[in-house]
């Protein structure tokens, strides 16, 4: 199964939607709305650089695809008006009352508390965040996948590119729900249904 091309097809559908039902009700809807567009950018972006076989730039983005979707849930779902005026005014995510910045680990798991979710992104994260910030950083596993003791190219293995292009996904997907929620659209609602039937036999194997 070629999921590069699946991935693309799921971008495909999304793009030509995303914007038409796109809505800003109100000064945080307009916030976390543009985070989730930026998000759907960094998922497009991603997608591009393993067509363009730039692979160590699409490894890259994981983090920043991941935090821009949790920081965009936060300040929607989890954020007192004040932290809300807080990132607008400072563009600072941290606590009423406190000094010290939120840190992502205690947002992701806000998020899914105030979403009632299980602790799958909190899991995700804990598993993955010192890889993530390797590939973003410039730290050793963008060595170990450049240079293999004799020659300096791409050494990634298609694993390593399939778990990435999976994850992008889950993540489009999640920022998929979230516009369609905040548009309240039930057109919008029924393709967050298709797109589901669409990826789930690629996307959400374990």
């Amino acid at each position: 199964m070629n999921l590069l091309l699946n991935y693309r097809k799921m971008l495909a559908f999304i793009d030509p939607k995303v914007h038409e039902f796109a809505s800003a009700g109100s000064q945080r809807s307009a916030v976390a709305g543009a985070l989730y567009d930026v998000a759907n950018e960094h998922a497009k972006g991603i997608c591009l650089l393993f067509e363009g076989h730039c692979s160590a730039s699409g490894f890259a983005l994981l983090r920043i695809l991941f935090e821009t979707y949790i920081r965009a849930s936060w300040l929607l779902h989890c954020a007192t008006e004040k932290e809300f005026e807080t990132f607008i005014e400072k563009d600072k995510i941290q606590l009423e009352g406190s000094s010290k910045r939120l840190t992502f680990a205690a947002m992701v798991k806000a998020v899914e508390a105030t979403r009632k979710w299980p602790s799958t992104l909190t899991d995700i994260r804990a598993e993955t965040w010192s890889a993530f910030n390797s590939y973003t950083h410039g730290g050793q596993l963008q060595v170990t996948r450049r240079y293999d003791g004799v020659t300096i190219q791409p050494h990634h293995n298609p694993q390593q590119e399939e778990e990435t292009i999976q994850f992008s996904a889950m993540i489009l997907f999640l920022t998929f729900c979230e516009i369609a929620e905040m548009s309240d659209s039930d057109e919008l609602n029924h393709h967050v249904a298709e797109l589901y039937d669409m990826i789930s036999p690629w996307c959400f194997k374990s």
